[in-house]
């Protein structure tokens, strides 16, 4: 699999998370097909996790092994997998995969509300995200400053912030718009009111022209306790 890019087994499980919700909203054509083929992409996941694990490619195992813990994770599943990603910290500098790895077990500890834990790993995340792209760089530093406002470490949480934003291309970018709310909430903590809305009215209306409805619940729930 090409560094920077999921593997088709993760594709197939997003494919088939879009599949059931849609299916389970009855919405467009989808809703009329059978479960079979919404439960097709499962399959096919399985049968590409089966394959690369016999392979014998480390890379691609490695990769699998990370796709698969992410999303163990976000099923309430995952910490089985952590000290194998442990482990491939260890034995591998590939830096896609290392990356992956650690950021992967720093979701685990944010998970598990150990911000302490889950900070050393967001940083080293960070270090990988180095030899990556901006974007990844940007995703680790929005990281460690979550874990850094988890401590109460709102001054130092709003540099990192900005260090991450100012790797974006673009502000006006989901990831840019998540970043902005995130520095907005924090300028509003510690009486930057003025700076603070504007990040997130700013964040909010990004948002909302691109129909990232989760996020801009947050944004709302954060402009929500500015105005308060």
């Amino acid at each position: 699999a090409k560094a920077g890019t999921p593997t088709m087994g993760g594709v197939l499980i997003l494919i088939g998370v879009l599949l059931l919700v849609l299916k389970f909203a009855d919405f467009g054509p989808v809703g009329q097909w059978s479960w079979w083929i919404v439960l097709a992409p499962f399959a096919g996941a399985a049968i590409w996790w089966a394959w690369a694990d016999a392979s014998g490619e480390e890379l691609l195992r490695d990769r699998t092994l990370c796709n698969r813990a992410a999303i163990a994770l976000e099923l309430g599943c995952g910490a089985a997998h952590v000290p194998a990603l442990r482990a491939l910290l260890v034995r591998t500098s590939d830096p896609e995969n290392t990356y992956l790895a650690a950021y992967t077990i720093a979701r685990h500890y944010e998970l598990q509300k150990d911000h302490r834990k889950g900070l050393f790993y967001a940083q080293l995340a960070r270090d990988r995200a180095a030899a990556l792209d901006e974007n990844r760089q940007a995703a680790s530093l929005n990281y460690i400053a979550n874990f850094l406002v988890a401590e109460s470490r709102f001054d130092e949480a709003i540099a990192v912030y900005a260090e991450a934003l100012a790797l974006l291309p673009s502000r006006d970018s989901l990831r840019g718009a998540v970043i902005g709310y995130n520095l907005g909430y924090c300028n509003v903590l510690t009486g930057r009111s003025r700076d603070g809305l504007g990040l997130l009215y700013a964040s909010l209306r990004s948002l909302l022209r691109r129909g990232a409805a989760v996020h801009a619940m947050k944004a709302r729930l954060d402009l929500a306790f500015a105005l308060l």
